[in-house]
């Protein structure tokens, strides 16, 4: 083998323009591999980050008592300059809460009273109809929007849009028009109750940016929640209202769940299946470049070929002669390709590739592992072998005085 690695060599000088060519496009094969692996196995690795957790945000006073300070004011600012926080809205629980239809009396869990964007926080699924908006909220319209548990439970039917149906909280009463039917996946039904769903302006008076709530959700990635609590944290201390009596507090987070988002779910599958077909393609282009190389060389060959078949080289001499030369043009090709892939990631990959989508992936940073290293060197192998095995066969295959005759 060594012997066959020595002869390899000695085609490098023969040849220098054409072994080199073929050793830059491997090399650039190789590098593309490398970093779309290096990418892959970071994103996957980091899917976690993918995972939205839930939190219930309430103010504590001193003594302990749930407060309201949270208003609209703060809620922008937060939603704007935050980093970590991905979605914020304020929810109010109402507790003891029936409706009245027909009248008939209903008894349910999970009134709440939320922002326009609670459909997009828990990735609310409709069924019927529609969320309501921003204009909702800022009219204070009398909206509602109830899960497809409770339309059949209340009207016999998930189509309950246009029904009317009065809520009973405490201290209020007000009727609403139903606008839409949502429904819950497995995972939401077994960790939240809801089934009413109401603007929260709706309570009372119409909200603006002075009136104070007590509750908030928020939506942070798993791996980066304890900083979106110091962001919240810091947000909120800054901005403590002393004009409505808010001293000594502190926030209580408690988590309500952690899903994994669909539209990052599916980025991150159609992301690993668009890099993953990359890869692929680099893999094959290196292939059939080197093969269609390897072929044209053992052509020019032919006469040197069947004279070493004429002084005793058998097939498998021949065999493990290409085979060398295509590993050898594969493992240089693949070096070189490595320590571009090394030193390219981080300006190709993390800055450019990466800092289009920093919303997805704000907690993935690439680096050339040991573990792509050893894929690397899988491929490499692979390659060579591949696009060595027919060329070499097909110049072992040569008798001797055909491959004199043809010459």
């Amino acid at each position: 083998m060594f012997y066959d690695f020595h002869f390899a060599f000695k085609l490098f000088k023969q040849h220098p323009l054409r072994m080199t060519l073929m050793s830059l496009e491997i090399a650039v094969g190789i590098a593309a591999i490398a970093m779309v692996l290096s990418a892959l196995m970071a994103v996957t690795s980091a899917s976690s980050g993918f995972k939205d957790c839930i939190f219930e945000v309430k103010v504590i006073e001193t003594p302990l008592r749930i407060s309201k300070g949270f208003n609209r004011t703060l809620i922008d600012q937060i939603q704007t300059n935050a980093n970590y926080i991905k979605e914020i809205s304020i929810v109010e629980k109402v507790n003891n809460g029936f409706i009245k239809c027909n009248n008939d009396s209903y008894r349910f869990n999970g009134f709440y009273a939320v922002d326009f964007n609670f459909e997009s926080l828990i990735n609310l699924t409709m069924i019927k109809g529609n969320f309501f908006s921003n204009i909702d909220i800022e009219n204070n319209n009398k909206v509602i929007v109830i899960s497809d548990e409770a339309s059949h439970s209340i009207f016999g039917t998930e189509n309950s849009i246009g029904e009317k149906i009065t809520l009973y909280g405490q201290g209020f009463v007000s009727e609403y028009d139903i606008i839409g039917v949502f429904t819950l996946n497995v995972h939401q039904k077994n960790e939240l109750a809801v089934n009413f769903l109401i603007p929260y302006t709706s309570l009372g008076g119409k909200g603006n940016a002075e009136s104070l709530y007590s509750g908030l959700w928020i939506t942070c990635s798993d791996k980066g929640q304890n900083i979106a609590k110091h962001e919240l944290e810091l947000f909120f201390n800054n901005k403590i209202d002393t004009k409505n009596n808010v001293y000594s507090t502190t926030l209580s987070f408690l988590p309500m769940f952690t899903q994994m988002k669909s539209n990052h779910k599916y980025f991150v599958q159609n992301f690993g299946l668009f890099f993953g077909f990359l890869a692929i393609l680099a893999t094959i282009v290196s292939v059939i470049g080197v093969f269609s190389m390897l072929m044209v060389s053992i052509v020019e060959r032919t006469n040197s070929l069947g004279l070493k078949r004429t002084f005793g080289a058998t097939k498998n001499d021949i065999v493990k002669q290409v085979l060398s030369e295509s590993l050898l043009i594969s493992i240089i090709g693949g070096f070189f390709g490595s320590i571009f892939a090394l030193f390219a990631i981080d300006p190709i990959i993390n800055n450019i590739v990466l800092k289009g989508f920093s919303y997805q992936f704000k907690m993935v940073e690439v680096s050339f592992s040991f573990i792509t290293l050893i894929w690397v060197v899988l491929v490499v192998i692979g390659i060579g072998v591949l696009s060595g095995i027919y060329p070499a066969f097909q110049a072992a295959s040569l008798t001797p005085i055909d491959a004199i005759r043809e010459s």
